[in-house]
């Protein structure tokens, strides 16, 4: 069963007035209950509007560190806002890699500034420096501002609400939009395309790829999308409770006793704080008017949270390693990029105001239900397409409390699709049997991870839910193995950390 890919999108391309049976079948497509559309690739009117920002961010003139910014506009609306870095090695060949952060409602800029950018702001240090883990070393690295309303992307065309599927359709017409775009005498049109989301883009990226994976041939082979990356990936919060509870309750399960609550602090997140969140998250799936942030965040959720966790115990839920005031080093990091981007906003081609997060957005995506639904399915029925060859990797740190490794674990473990069986034999040896992710020079462990067919799962020692913060180069270094950017022998820049002690 397969969708044209601009089906998802053709209606939100021209502007204000989105005809419902877009929405309705892209919703259908998500849910693999839409035969194929017969809508062309020439349909589509988006295009790339952009500048060279190269010499504010890297302060050079140098032709191998260049890049393009700018957004994708249609016929009556300036949409997405987009950060192109391109490869340092071979452009014309190396693969793209578009980078999504999550939230929902966080600019992928912060990504790019702050985590895997050429040049980024370390904690503790005033302005923009070489960063020794770039992603486009050897890749064409993309960064988006996505959903609308994020960042530098405009808000949202009239009528439009916060859902996944508005969210595929913007992407995939950026991609398409990307493959016929020339760079001043570069293309992107033959490359092999990645996708990275990290927390709650896995929903963005799990749904791009299903939607791909479904579209017809002529659109399937002119994005050339190969596989996908999730980092510490948000994908059901039901199944991401039962993480959060074994990593702070259970005994057998814990890495550390200074994580684990008392007893009776346990026995109420079972009994009363689970249950409650539970069936708020699942009134909401049954009913849209259930999913206000009052009713879920506030009502039902609060009890059993992480930040609730961090209040009790004062630990980082984002890395359990740290005690630490909240965010206290990522808010003087967040303060420096935001007056950087809005010091050149007409320079980098942009428009209006830049923030790191946007409520707005996030405020939307809740109560649209958008925010809590399974993503975990639109991965089980990708990997269950016929002639799938779309990869995934799938990985989390296991410091990491915002989305356990535990929960991800569980979640591949319980993916429907033909290999289910053999995930789930692998997943339930020993980790000891699981085979070692290892660092090319050093040969020193930094994970483990199972493998079947085109499905990956990975975890990752002592990395909390930001990667780069301690496991920059291991991480970087697995995605590109992953994705074929890396060959046989060391990275460049191979500087890997080795101050870490489990």
């Amino acid at each position: 069963m397969k969708l044209t890919a601009l089906a998802l999108f053709a209606g939100l391309a021209l502007g204000a007035f989105i005809p419902q049976t877009v929405l309705d079948n892209a919703r259908a497509a998500q849910h693999g209950c839409l035969d194929r559309d017969s809508l062309s690739l020439n349909d589509t009117v988006g295009i790339l509007n952009f500048v060279d920002p190269s010499i504010l961010y890297e302060d050079t003139d140098n032709p191998n560190k260049k890049h393009w910014s700018g957004y994708l506009t249609t016929t009556s609306h300036k949409g997405i806002f987009f950060w192109l870095q391109k490869s340092q090695k071979n452009p014309k060949t190396d693969p793209i890699l578009v980078y999504l952060n999550g939230g929902p409602g966080a600019s992928s800029m912060y990504g790019m500034m702050i985590q895997w950018g050429s040049r980024i702001v370390p904690y503790g240090v005033d302005g923009l420096i070489p960063n020794a883990n770039n992603l486009n070393e050897r890749a064409n690295v993309i960064y988006i501002d996505n959903p609308l309303g994020v960042g530098f992307s405009q808000p949202p065309r009239a009528g439009e609400v916060g859902t996944v599927e508005q969210s595929t359709a913007d992407l995939i017409e950026f991609l398409l939009a990307l493959r016929g775009t020339d760079f001043k005498g570069e293309t992107f049109a033959d490359q092999a395309l990645h996708v990275f989301g990290t927390s709650f883009a896995g929903h963005y990226v799990s749904a791009l790829a299903l939607a791909v994976g479904s579209a017809d041939k002529p659109t399937r082979d002119k994005l050339k999308l190969t596989s996908i990356i999730l980092g510490n990936p948000a994908l059901d919060d039901l199944q991401a409770e039962d993480g959060v509870y074994q990593m702070i309750c259970e005994k057998s399960l814990t890495l550390s006793p200074d994580w684990l609550l008392s007893d009776a602090e346990c026995k109420t997140w079972h009994e009363e704080s689970i249950p409650k969140c539970r069936a708020a998250i699942l009134a909401c799936r049954a009913k849209v008017s259930e999913c206000s942030s009052q009713k879920i965040t506030v009502d039902g959720c609060s009890a059993s949270s992480p930040f609730n966790y961090w209040q009790q115990r004062g630990l980082d839920p984002y890395d359990l390693s740290e005690k630490r005031p909240w965010q206290t080093d990522r808010k003087e990091n967040i303060k420096w990029v935001d007056a950087w981007f809005n010091k050149f906003v007409s320079q980098i081609g942009a428009e209006g105001t830049w923030a790191i997060f946007q409520p707005k957005v996030r405020d939307a995506f809740r109560a649209s239900g958008a925010a809590y639904q399974d993503s975990s399915v639109k991965l089980a029925r990708l990997l269950s397409l016929e002639g799938n060859t779309i990869k995934v990797l799938a990985y989390a740190g296991d410091f990491d409390l915002m989305t356990p490794f535990l929960s991800l674990k569980k979640i591949i473990r319980g993916l429907h699709w033909p290999r289910q069986q053999e995930v789930q034999a692998q997943l339930d040896r020993p980790e000891t049997s699981y085979l070692p992710l290892e660092t090319t020079n050093l040969k020193k462990t930094f994970g483990n991870f199972i493998e079947v067919g085109p499905l990956r799962y990975a975890r990752i020692y002592g990395a909390g839910h930001m990667g780069n913060e301690k496991r920059a180069a291991e991480i970087k270094e697995m995605v590109y193995k992953f994705i074929g950017a890396l060959p046989i022998g060391k990275l460049d820049s191979d500087k890997l950390e080795n101050d870490w002690d489990l």
